[in-house]
């Protein structure tokens, strides 16, 4: 009963559990228990991180899209170039060259493009930047014939004269595009009618002025004095820049006539004998006038003082041009006594132009009047016009061949040396021909390799093939 009642204590005794580590190990196992670490000193307690974390919250504040987008660059440009080594020097090249290339077509349009187009109305203008684009860009004659035909109705609507500086420019850029698009025909057509109407007008406005000047009548409604001397003044002006046009496109006329797609040489050399005509028309007129032979401005054309000095008329080098251009035209066709005189009054009208300053056109004007005498005296009949002996013939060419290349020697060779040795080569070659028709071949071979050696120095291999074939010749004698 005793044994009972104990037990029956013992059980009413709360019990203590006993929690076994979770690394516990059998009582008899070797293992070595690890010991649980002691919490460090600095240990902070757990109400210090709940204070912390309700700071933190309270303290955070939103980015702006500014802020956001400077977060996102700075974290971008510390990995770019780590990112992409290869792409972005090449993006970075590729940015650069677009920007010089927009930069030169900007350069471009403000100085070379837009120039050119001050001068027209704006609307008229636009309509020429789109036919200029069809005829140097991308070549469409229908669509650029379409848009010189609106620029010049504009031009004309908006007060521009018919036969002014940018009206007649109109006309004969409308020539060039068909010449460009291999519509010669057509071409030639513009440039007939263009001619025959601005000559047309020149002649009828002189005879007005003429008849004006004659007539004592005063008509009833008298225009402003100052503005009628300011028109006529123009008009006058204008009537020379007219005629200059129309000897160019007579020029113009007679190189299309010459070339293949036309060879008509008739029609080559009547145009180009009216430009020499209308040289030398408007020259008596001039001098019967009193005024320069030739346009002595010497300034720009783009300065104030050449727009107050310039008649509009050519001047002598131009005109000297012209005549050259007939005669070579007369010498290829194997007319001397026509070409002849005409390289004699180019000669004495370039070196008028020229003055103290000679270069080096008139050794090679002076060269050609010695080829034409050579050929003359050649000739195995003699020329109709031409009564001076052979003999005598060959020594005024002989003279006149060695006075080009004395000239040329005595021209400063900056910046026309290859003119000057052309002229020379051309002089050597004459002397050596008039040699053989006088039987002395070694004159001629000494004159040949002199021209040989001057024309090797040049690039065209032409030149020094038609001097050597001169030397074998001589030598197959």
């Amino acid at each position: 009963m005793l044994s009972t009642l104990s037990r029956r204590a013992t059980s009413a005794l709360p019990r203590i559990r006993t929690l076994t580590p979770q690394n516990a190990r059998h009582p008899f196992s070797t293992t070595r228990i690890a010991s649980q670490p002691r919490l460090p000193a600095t240990t902070t307690p757990l109400f210090s991180h709940f204070t912390n974390f309700t700071t933190t919250q309270a303290s955070r504040r939103t980015l702006t899209t500014a802020q956001k987008w400077k977060l996102g660059f700075r974290k971008a440009r510390k990995d770019i170039w780590r990112k992409n080594p290869i792409v972005l020097p090449l993006a970075l090249l590729s940015v650069f060259s677009a920007t010089c290339l927009f930069a030169y077509i900007a350069y471009v349009e403000v100085t070379q493009v837009a120039p050119q187009y001050t001068k027209f109305p704006p609307p008229m203008a636009e309509r020429l930047r789109t036919a200029v684009y069809y005829t140097d860009v991308d070549l469409q004659p229908q669509k650029a014939m379409a848009a010189y035909k609106d620029a010049i109705h504009i031009g004309l609507e908006m007060g521009l004269h018919q036969y002014s500086d940018e009206v007649l420019g109109v006309h004969l850029q409308v020539s060039h595009m068909l010449e460009k698009a291999g519509l010669v025909s057509a071409a030639v057509k513009v440039l007939e009618q263009t001619r025959a109407g601005a000559l047309a007008w020149v002649y009828r406005t002189r005879r007005s002025q003429a008849v004006g000047a004659s007539s004592d009548e005063q008509p009833e409604n008298t225009p402003d004095p100052a503005k009628e001397a300011e028109f006529q003044a123009w008009e006058d002006r204008q009537q020379s820049k007219v005629l200059k046009k129309c000897v160019g496109m007579s020029m113009k006329l007679a190189e299309l006539y010459e070339s293949d797609y036309m060879q008509d040489l008739e029609k080559a050399e009547e145009n180009q004998r009216q430009a020499v005509e209308l040289c030398l028309t408007e020259m008596n007129r001039r001098v019967a006038l009193g005024l320069p032979v030739g346009n002595q401005t010497k300034a720009p054309a783009t300065t104030a003082e050449a727009s107050e000095e310039d008649d509009g008329w050519m001047n002598l080098e131009e005109i000297a041009v012209a005549l050259k251009d007939l005669a070579d035209l007369y010498f290829t066709q194997g007319k001397y006594d026509l070409c002849l005189p005409l390289f004699i009054r180019a000669s004495d009208v370039m070196k008028a132009a020229e003055g103290d300053a000679p270069t080096c056109k008139q050794p090679f004007l002076m060269s050609s009047i010695g080829a034409t005498m050579g050929e003359i005296a050649a000739a195995p009949k003699p020329i109709a016009g031409m009564r001076a002996p052979r003999e005598q013939v060959i020594a005024q060419a002989r003279q006149w061949l060695d006075k080009a290349r004395d000239v040329a020697a005595k021209i400063d060779p900056q910046g026309q040396e290859a003119e000057c040795n052309e002229a020379c080569v051309a002089a050597l070659q004459s002397l050596g021909e008039l040699a053989r028709l006088e039987n002395k071949p070694d004159v001629a071979r000494k004159h040949y390799r002199d021209a040989l050696s001057i024309a090797q120095r040049l690039e065209e291999p032409g030149l020094v093939e038609g001097v050597k074939a001169a030397l074998k010749e001589i030598k197959a004698q």
